[in-house]
Formats: C-alpha cells, structure tokens, sequence
C-alpha cells in the first residue's frame, strides 16, 4: 500500500494543505485562538512534444522534443486561519 488513509494524515495535511508540502505551525501561549498566515506556491513548467514519425520504409518512430522553463514564475498565494483550539486549518482565500 502506497496510499494512506485520510484519517491516519497528519492534520495539516487533513485540513487541506498539499500532501507535497509539509509544515509545522506554532504560536505562543496566549497570543488568541486563531492566527492567519500566507504560503506562496510556485513552480515553473517544461514542455513535452512527442510526435510519431514514419520513414518512407513504413517504420514508425517517436520524435521528441523539450522547451525547459517553457512557463516561468508561475505562482499563487493561499490564505490559511489556524483555530488553536480545535486545532483546524482552513483555506481563506
């Protein structure tokens, strides 16, 4: 089994983070129930042509090409609240 179930997550990554991006999140004693924070997720893409080619014999091959960094700087800011209390993270916006 590659897959674990929903309940065995940890909470962060139950209450809607990406399973690809771990966190711990602390605050101190005292400082409210709820807190808000930001997380910037970027990447950049690469593209992938294949294309099936036939030589004048019949035979047919792939011909491949790569354009590295093709999308660049692609990214988006997610607003998190933390419920201390409940222990809940959910998506603001």
């Amino acid at each position: 089994d590659y897959f674990v179930p929903d309940t065995e997550l940890p909470p962060l990554v139950h209450s809607g983070f990406n399973p690809s991006f771990i966190a711990t999140v602390s605050n101190e004693k005292g400082s409210g129930d709820t807190s808000e924070f930001e997380i910037t997720y970027g990447r950049n893409m690469d593209v992938t042509h294949a294309t099936r080619r036939t030589t004048h014999y019949g035979n047919s091959y792939l011909e491949g090409s790569r354009i590295h960094n093709a999308f660049v700087n692609r990214n988006y800011t997610v607003k998190y609240e933390v419920n201390w209390k409940t222990h809940e993270i959910k998506v603001k916006g």
